[in-house]
């Protein structure tokens, strides 16, 4: 994890202020190149969209507007309970707005999905935090320390491990494992399709993924069903 204020001065620097004391020129605003869209433009349904429709219990069909599509993940995020930080909270707001977005440009069902896997992982490793506040011990051959939470992370990846937890280092599968074992996923959670879905979408190679409304509403029900048992009501 990273040192105390680390997020704080993240959020202020816009990701990291790498040349603090570097001043940069004044530069005009450049000029528009032709090829930008309108905001009336930005707000055209996606082709994609049209004629997207449910079959209903009953077993007619249903067809649906942005503000259904919308209504089922807006659905789900309600069963979230208090004890649910404010952090996972303000992180499952994105994910549903990329899913309001989806109406007029089709990938954002695609960012949602990915969004929200990484709502998962945040979460993880909140709950993992909490678990195991510190000081922990640390094991590297013969060696042992003991140091503060925040300091973990770091050692772990200069070859020092947590004591009993050998192939645990931080990484969203270490932490799928983690959270089987505390028996904290749902029943019949496939970490393997999980972590697949989420590489696949951060380290792309040979095809760019376009997820369905649908679909991205599974992954996003699935997401939060695992928060509510890392916190449960």
């Amino acid at each position: 994890m990273h040192p105390p204020d680390f997020e704080r001065r993240m959020q202020t620097t816009w990701g990291g202020n790498w040349h603090p004391h570097k001043r940069k020129a004044a530069t005009a605003l450049s000029t528009r190149t032709g090829k930008e869209r309108s905001p009336s433009d930005l707000a055209q349904i996606d082709e994609r969209n049209v004629g997207l429709c449910r079959v209903k219990p009953d077993g007619t069909v249903e067809g649906l507007v942005a503000e259904d599509v919308q209504a089922d993940f807006i659905r789900s995020e309600s069963t979230l309970g208090p004890n649910i930080p404010a952090k996972i909270r303000e992180r499952f707001v994105a994910a549903r707005d990329f899913v309001a977005y989806g109406w007029f440009k089709y990938e954002f069902y695609t960012v949602a999905v990915f969004w929200s896997l990484s709502c998962l992982e945040m979460a993880l490793r909140l709950k993992f935090s909490e678990t195991h506040p510190g000081p922990l011990t640390l094991i590297r051959k013969k060696a042992s320390e003991v140091v503060a939470f925040h300091e973990v992370e770091e050692r772990v990846k200069h070859g020092w491990h947590i004591e009993g937890m050998p192939a645990f280092n931080f990484s969203l599968h270490s932490l799928l494992i983690w959270a089987q074992e505390a028996d904290f996923l749902l029943p019949g959670t496939n970490i393997k399709a999980v972590l697949t879905l989420r590489n696949s979408m951060a380290h792309p190679s040979h095809f760019n993924w376009v997820v369905p409304a649908g679909n991205s509403l599974e992954v996003f029900r699935l997401v939060i069903g695992t928060i509510l048992r890392l916190w449960p009501h």
